[in-house]
Protein backbone atom coordinates (compact mmCIF):
# COMPACT_ATOMS: atom_id res chain seq x y z
CA UNK A 1 0.00 0.00 0.00
CA UNK A 2 1.15 3.54 -0.84
CA UNK A 3 0.07 6.44 1.38
CA UNK A 4 0.05 9.96 -0.08
CA UNK A 5 -0.68 13.34 1.52
CA UNK A 6 -1.92 15.87 -1.04
CA UNK A 7 -3.02 19.49 -0.98
CA UNK A 8 -3.16 22.54 -3.21
CA UNK A 9 -3.73 26.30 -3.38
CA UNK A 10 -1.76 27.62 -0.42
CA UNK A 11 -1.51 31.17 -1.84
CA UNK A 12 1.47 32.21 0.32
CA UNK A 13 -0.45 31.29 3.51
CA UNK A 14 2.42 29.88 5.55
CA UNK A 15 0.25 29.62 8.66
CA UNK A 16 -2.10 27.04 7.15
CA UNK A 17 0.90 24.87 6.22
CA UNK A 18 2.18 25.08 9.80
CA UNK A 19 -1.21 23.89 11.08
CA UNK A 20 -1.24 21.02 8.57
CA UNK A 21 2.26 19.96 9.57
CA UNK A 22 1.35 20.07 13.26
CA UNK A 23 -1.60 17.71 12.87
CA UNK A 24 -0.06 15.16 10.47
CA UNK A 25 2.55 12.55 11.36
CA UNK A 26 5.48 11.22 9.31
CA UNK A 27 3.51 8.30 7.94
CA UNK A 28 3.44 9.00 4.19
CA UNK A 29 5.33 7.70 1.20
CA UNK A 30 5.07 11.07 -0.57
CA UNK A 31 3.57 14.55 -0.35
CA UNK A 32 2.03 15.98 -3.54
CA UNK A 33 1.22 19.68 -4.04
CA UNK A 34 -0.95 20.65 -7.02
CA UNK A 35 0.21 24.23 -7.43
CA UNK A 36 -0.55 27.78 -6.28
CA UNK A 37 2.01 27.52 -3.53
CA UNK A 38 2.81 31.23 -3.77
CA UNK A 39 5.80 33.00 -5.28
CA UNK A 40 6.52 35.19 -2.24
CA UNK A 41 6.53 32.46 0.44
CA UNK A 42 7.54 29.50 -1.71
CA UNK A 43 10.84 28.67 0.05
CA UNK A 44 9.36 28.98 3.54
CA UNK A 45 6.41 26.75 2.66
CA UNK A 46 8.54 24.08 1.00
CA UNK A 47 10.96 24.08 3.94
CA UNK A 48 8.05 23.23 6.26
CA UNK A 49 6.70 20.52 3.96
CA UNK A 50 10.15 18.98 3.63
CA UNK A 51 10.09 18.14 7.34
CA UNK A 52 7.90 15.18 6.38
CA UNK A 53 10.20 12.18 6.13
CA UNK A 54 9.31 11.43 2.51
CA UNK A 55 9.74 12.88 -0.99
CA UNK A 56 7.75 16.00 -1.92
CA UNK A 57 6.53 16.48 -5.50
CA UNK A 58 4.96 19.75 -6.61
CA UNK A 59 3.80 21.65 -9.67
CA UNK A 60 3.42 25.37 -10.24
CA UNK A 61 0.11 27.19 -10.66
CA UNK A 62 -0.82 30.75 -11.57
CA UNK A 63 0.21 32.00 -8.10
CA UNK A 64 3.72 30.71 -8.80
CA UNK A 65 4.22 32.78 -11.95
CA UNK A 66 7.53 34.40 -10.95
CA UNK A 67 9.22 31.13 -9.95
CA UNK A 68 11.86 29.69 -12.24
CA UNK A 69 11.83 26.06 -13.29
CA UNK A 70 14.93 25.09 -11.36
CA UNK A 71 15.65 22.58 -8.57
CA UNK A 72 14.67 23.47 -5.03
CA UNK A 73 17.55 23.79 -2.56
CA UNK A 74 16.31 20.72 -0.65
CA UNK A 75 16.60 17.65 -2.93
CA UNK A 76 13.69 15.97 -1.12
CA UNK A 77 11.39 18.38 -3.00
CA UNK A 78 11.12 17.88 -6.76
CA UNK A 79 9.38 20.07 -9.32
CA UNK A 80 7.14 17.96 -11.55
CA UNK A 81 7.32 19.29 -15.09
CA UNK A 82 7.44 16.87 -18.00
CA UNK A 83 9.48 14.56 -15.78
CA UNK A 84 8.99 11.19 -14.13
CA UNK A 85 9.42 10.51 -10.41
CA UNK A 86 8.98 7.28 -8.48
CA UNK A 87 6.96 6.53 -5.35
CA UNK A 88 7.61 2.86 -4.77
CA UNK A 89 5.91 1.02 -7.63
CA UNK A 90 4.06 4.19 -8.69
CA UNK A 91 5.33 6.94 -10.97
CA UNK A 92 4.38 10.62 -10.88
CA UNK A 93 4.39 12.91 -13.89
CA UNK A 94 2.61 16.04 -15.10
CA UNK A 95 3.50 19.63 -15.93
CA UNK A 96 3.61 23.03 -14.27
CA UNK A 97 1.85 26.24 -15.20
CA UNK A 98 -1.74 27.24 -15.85
CA UNK A 99 -3.61 29.03 -18.67
CA UNK A 100 -4.63 31.73 -16.18
CA UNK A 101 -0.95 32.72 -15.95
CA UNK A 102 1.73 30.52 -17.49
CA UNK A 103 4.51 32.39 -15.71
CA UNK A 104 7.93 30.89 -16.46
CA UNK A 105 6.60 27.78 -18.23
CA UNK A 106 9.39 26.93 -20.72
CA UNK A 107 7.10 26.31 -23.68
CA UNK A 108 5.23 29.56 -23.01
CA UNK A 109 8.47 31.54 -22.74
CA UNK A 110 9.83 30.02 -25.94
CA UNK A 111 6.69 30.66 -27.99
CA UNK A 112 6.19 34.20 -26.68
CA UNK A 113 9.84 35.00 -27.43
CA UNK A 114 9.16 33.94 -31.05
CA UNK A 115 6.17 36.29 -31.20
CA UNK A 116 8.16 39.19 -29.75
CA UNK A 117 10.92 38.60 -32.29
CA UNK A 118 8.49 38.44 -35.22
CA UNK A 119 6.88 41.73 -34.19
CA UNK A 120 9.99 43.50 -32.89
CA UNK A 121 9.49 46.58 -35.10
CA UNK A 122 5.96 47.38 -33.93
CA UNK A 123 6.94 46.63 -30.32
CA UNK A 124 9.88 49.04 -30.51
CA UNK A 125 7.67 51.72 -31.99
CA UNK A 126 5.09 51.22 -29.25
CA UNK A 127 7.75 51.38 -26.53
CA UNK A 128 9.14 54.66 -27.89
CA UNK A 129 5.67 56.20 -28.08
CA UNK A 130 4.84 55.05 -24.54
CA UNK A 131 7.98 56.67 -23.16
CA UNK A 132 7.30 59.88 -25.09
CA UNK A 133 3.65 60.01 -24.00
CA UNK A 134 4.55 59.35 -20.38
CA UNK A 135 7.10 62.16 -20.36
CA UNK A 136 4.72 64.65 -22.02
CA UNK A 137 1.90 63.80 -19.65
CA UNK A 138 4.16 64.10 -16.59
CA UNK A 139 5.15 67.64 -17.60
CA UNK A 140 1.52 68.64 -18.26
CA UNK A 141 0.30 67.09 -15.00
CA UNK A 142 2.94 68.90 -12.97
CA UNK A 143 1.83 72.22 -14.45
CA UNK A 144 -1.85 71.48 -13.87
CA UNK A 145 -1.23 70.48 -10.25
CA UNK A 146 0.77 73.66 -9.63
CA UNK A 147 -2.02 75.81 -11.12
CA UNK A 148 -4.61 74.00 -9.02
CA UNK A 149 -2.62 74.49 -5.83
CA UNK A 150 -2.25 78.23 -6.56
CA UNK A 151 -5.96 78.64 -7.43
CA UNK A 152 -7.07 76.88 -4.25
CA UNK A 153 -4.68 79.03 -2.19
CA UNK A 154 -6.18 82.19 -3.72
CA UNK A 155 -9.72 81.01 -2.93
CA UNK A 156 -8.64 80.19 0.62
CA UNK A 157 -7.08 83.63 1.08
CA UNK A 158 -10.20 85.45 -0.10
CA UNK A 159 -12.67 83.28 1.80
CA UNK A 160 -14.35 84.89 4.80
CA UNK A 161 -16.22 81.77 5.88
CA UNK A 162 -15.29 78.32 4.57
CA UNK A 163 -18.63 76.98 5.71
CA UNK A 164 -20.45 79.06 3.09
CA UNK A 165 -21.85 77.33 0.02
CA UNK A 166 -20.21 79.86 -2.28
CA UNK A 167 -16.75 78.92 -0.99
CA UNK A 168 -17.43 75.20 -1.38
CA UNK A 169 -18.76 75.71 -4.91
CA UNK A 170 -15.61 77.64 -5.91
CA UNK A 171 -13.36 74.88 -4.58
CA UNK A 172 -15.42 72.22 -6.32
CA UNK A 173 -15.52 74.02 -9.69
CA UNK A 174 -11.77 74.69 -9.54
CA UNK A 175 -11.04 71.03 -8.89
CA UNK A 176 -13.39 70.01 -11.70
CA UNK A 177 -11.60 72.37 -14.07
CA UNK A 178 -8.28 70.78 -13.13
CA UNK A 179 -9.73 67.30 -13.69
CA UNK A 180 -10.89 68.28 -17.18
CA UNK A 181 -7.46 69.73 -17.96
CA UNK A 182 -5.84 66.51 -16.73
CA UNK A 183 -8.04 64.37 -18.99
CA UNK A 184 -7.31 66.63 -21.96
CA UNK A 185 -3.56 66.48 -21.30
CA UNK A 186 -3.67 62.68 -21.01
CA UNK A 187 -5.60 62.27 -24.26
CA UNK A 188 -3.29 64.67 -26.07
CA UNK A 189 -0.13 62.99 -24.77
CA UNK A 190 -1.26 59.45 -25.62
CA UNK A 191 -2.99 60.24 -28.92
CA UNK A 192 -0.25 58.85 -31.16
CA UNK A 193 0.13 55.73 -29.01
CA UNK A 194 -3.63 55.11 -29.16
CA UNK A 195 -3.47 55.37 -32.95
CA UNK A 196 -0.71 52.79 -33.01
CA UNK A 197 -2.75 50.44 -30.77
CA UNK A 198 -5.64 50.74 -33.25
CA UNK A 199 -3.45 49.99 -36.28
CA UNK A 200 -3.54 46.67 -38.13
CA UNK A 201 0.11 45.76 -37.40
CA UNK A 202 -0.34 46.17 -33.65
CA UNK A 203 -3.66 44.30 -33.66
CA UNK A 204 -1.90 41.49 -35.51
CA UNK A 205 0.72 41.42 -32.75
CA UNK A 206 -1.96 41.26 -30.05
CA UNK A 207 -3.77 38.47 -31.92
CA UNK A 208 -0.52 36.51 -32.24
CA UNK A 209 0.03 36.81 -28.50
CA UNK A 210 -3.51 35.63 -27.80
CA UNK A 211 -3.30 32.66 -30.14
CA UNK A 212 0.10 31.66 -28.78
CA UNK A 213 -1.17 31.79 -25.21
CA UNK A 214 -4.10 29.58 -26.19
CA UNK A 215 -1.78 27.04 -27.83
CA UNK A 216 0.46 26.55 -24.80
CA UNK A 217 -1.89 24.17 -22.99
CA UNK A 218 -2.07 21.90 -26.02
CA UNK A 219 1.71 21.92 -26.44
CA UNK A 220 2.28 21.04 -22.78
CA UNK A 221 -0.37 18.33 -23.04
CA UNK A 222 1.28 16.89 -26.16
CA UNK A 223 4.64 16.62 -24.42
CA UNK A 224 2.95 14.94 -21.46
CA UNK A 225 1.32 12.48 -23.89
CA UNK A 226 4.75 11.49 -25.16
CA UNK A 227 5.95 10.82 -21.61
CA UNK A 228 2.82 8.81 -20.79
CA UNK A 229 3.25 6.74 -23.94
CA UNK A 230 6.57 5.57 -22.51
CA UNK A 231 4.90 4.87 -19.16
CA UNK A 232 2.09 2.78 -20.61
CA UNK A 233 1.47 -0.22 -18.39
CA UNK A 234 3.06 1.35 -15.30
CA UNK A 235 0.73 2.56 -12.50
CA UNK A 236 0.95 6.34 -12.67
CA UNK A 237 -0.24 9.56 -11.05
CA UNK A 238 -0.66 12.74 -13.10
CA UNK A 239 -0.43 16.04 -11.24
CA UNK A 240 -1.24 19.43 -12.80
CA UNK A 241 -2.66 22.66 -11.42
CA UNK A 242 -5.74 22.72 -13.65
CA UNK A 243 -7.69 19.61 -14.54
CA UNK A 244 -6.96 17.67 -17.71
CA UNK A 245 -9.60 15.61 -19.51
CA UNK A 246 -9.89 12.62 -21.86
CA UNK A 247 -6.97 10.53 -20.61
CA UNK A 248 -8.44 7.27 -21.81
CA UNK A 249 -9.42 8.74 -25.18
CA UNK A 250 -5.79 9.77 -25.62
CA UNK A 251 -4.62 6.21 -24.91
CA UNK A 252 -3.58 6.63 -21.27
CA UNK A 253 -4.87 5.13 -18.05
CA UNK A 254 -3.33 6.80 -14.97
CA UNK A 255 -4.60 5.56 -11.64
CA UNK A 256 -4.96 9.07 -10.28
CA UNK A 257 -5.14 12.63 -11.60
CA UNK A 258 -4.60 15.33 -8.96
CA UNK A 259 -5.28 19.02 -9.54
CA UNK A 260 -6.50 22.18 -7.80
CA UNK A 261 -7.22 25.72 -9.02
CA UNK A 262 -11.01 25.64 -8.55
CA UNK A 263 -10.89 25.64 -4.72
CA UNK A 264 -13.57 23.00 -4.41
CA UNK A 265 -12.95 19.41 -3.36
CA UNK A 266 -14.36 16.87 -5.78
CA UNK A 267 -13.61 13.21 -6.44
CA UNK A 268 -14.91 11.52 -9.58
CA UNK A 269 -13.98 8.26 -11.27
CA UNK A 270 -14.21 8.10 -15.05
CA UNK A 271 -13.13 5.08 -17.10
CA UNK A 272 -10.89 3.86 -14.30
CA UNK A 273 -9.16 7.19 -13.65
CA UNK A 274 -9.69 8.80 -10.24
CA UNK A 275 -9.87 12.58 -10.74
CA UNK A 276 -9.50 14.55 -7.51
CA UNK A 277 -9.64 18.30 -7.06
CA UNK A 278 -7.80 18.62 -3.75
CA UNK A 279 -8.06 22.42 -3.43
CA UNK A 280 -7.74 24.35 -1.24
CA UNK A 281 -5.60 24.43 1.87
CA UNK A 282 -5.87 28.22 1.99
CA UNK A 283 -9.44 28.78 3.14
CA UNK A 284 -9.84 31.42 5.82
CA UNK A 285 -12.90 32.29 7.84
CA UNK A 286 -13.41 35.17 10.24
CA UNK A 287 -13.09 34.14 13.89
CA UNK A 288 -13.61 35.84 17.23
CA UNK A 289 -13.28 34.74 20.82
CA UNK A 290 -16.18 32.70 22.16
CA UNK A 291 -16.15 34.95 25.24
CA UNK A 292 -16.90 37.99 23.07
CA UNK A 293 -17.97 36.71 19.62
CA UNK A 294 -19.78 39.75 18.25
CA UNK A 295 -17.92 42.81 19.51
CA UNK A 296 -14.36 41.52 20.05
CA UNK A 297 -11.37 41.63 17.77
CA UNK A 298 -11.58 39.53 14.62
CA UNK A 299 -8.96 37.09 13.38
CA UNK A 300 -8.46 34.66 10.50
CA UNK A 301 -9.04 30.96 11.17
CA UNK A 302 -7.56 28.42 8.74
CA UNK A 303 -10.30 25.94 7.84
CA UNK A 304 -8.92 24.59 4.55
CA UNK A 305 -8.87 20.95 3.53
CA UNK A 306 -6.49 18.37 2.16
CA UNK A 307 -6.59 14.73 1.11
CA UNK A 308 -5.00 11.46 2.15
CA UNK A 309 -4.75 8.63 -0.39
CA UNK A 310 -4.20 4.93 0.14
CA UNK A 311 -3.41 3.09 -3.08
CA UNK A 312 -3.20 -0.66 -3.57
CA UNK A 313 -2.74 -1.66 -7.22
CA UNK A 314 -5.51 0.35 -8.96
CA UNK A 315 -7.67 0.56 -5.87
CA UNK A 316 -7.73 4.16 -4.62
CA UNK A 317 -9.16 5.21 -1.26
CA UNK A 318 -9.47 8.96 -0.60
CA UNK A 319 -10.05 10.57 2.77
CA UNK A 320 -10.86 14.26 2.96
CA UNK A 321 -9.52 16.02 6.06
CA UNK A 322 -9.82 19.55 7.44
CA UNK A 323 -7.47 21.81 9.35
CA UNK A 324 -8.32 21.74 13.04
CA UNK A 325 -9.71 24.82 14.81
CA UNK A 326 -10.14 25.23 18.57
CA UNK A 327 -13.90 25.84 18.55
CA UNK A 328 -14.01 25.82 22.34
CA UNK A 329 -12.06 29.08 22.23
CA UNK A 330 -12.98 30.53 18.85
CA UNK A 331 -16.29 31.28 17.19
CA UNK A 332 -15.78 30.73 13.46
CA UNK A 333 -18.16 32.71 11.29
CA UNK A 334 -19.37 31.47 7.93
CA UNK A 335 -17.81 34.19 5.83
CA UNK A 336 -14.38 34.74 4.32
CA UNK A 337 -11.66 36.59 6.17
CA UNK A 338 -9.04 39.02 4.95
CA UNK A 339 -7.62 39.68 8.42
CA UNK A 340 -3.84 39.76 8.53
CA UNK A 341 -3.63 38.21 11.99
CA UNK A 342 -4.36 34.50 12.49
CA UNK A 343 -5.92 32.94 15.57
CA UNK A 344 -3.19 32.53 18.21
CA UNK A 345 -2.30 29.02 19.29
CA UNK A 346 -3.60 27.28 16.16
CA UNK A 347 -0.46 25.19 15.68
CA UNK A 348 -0.32 24.09 19.33
CA UNK A 349 -4.00 23.16 19.26
CA UNK A 350 -3.59 21.12 16.04
CA UNK A 351 -0.63 19.30 17.53
CA UNK A 352 -2.41 18.53 20.79
CA UNK A 353 -5.79 17.55 19.36
CA UNK A 354 -4.87 15.81 16.10
CA UNK A 355 -6.20 12.27 15.65
CA UNK A 356 -3.64 11.72 12.87
CA UNK A 357 -0.38 11.88 14.85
Amino acid sequence: MTRILAFSDIHNNVDCVRVLRAQEANRYDAVLIAGDIGSESFDEILDIVCTFECPVFYVYGNWDNTLEYKPFHDPRAQLVHHSVHEIGDLVVTGFSGCPTHWGQNPIYKEKMAEVRSAYSTIRSEAKALREQASAEYAVAKTSIDADLEKALADIEAKAKDRRKTAYKNKVYSTQQKADRATNTAYNRSYRELDRLYASKPYKSYQLARKETRKSVLGLNRAELDTIMDDLRGRPSIVITHERLFRFVDRGHDPILHLFGHRHLYKHTEFKGVHNVNIAALDIKRTASLQSDPETGKSYSANVGGYSVFEIIDRDVHVERRQLLVDESTWKVWNFNSNKAEFTPGAVAFASAQSPYL
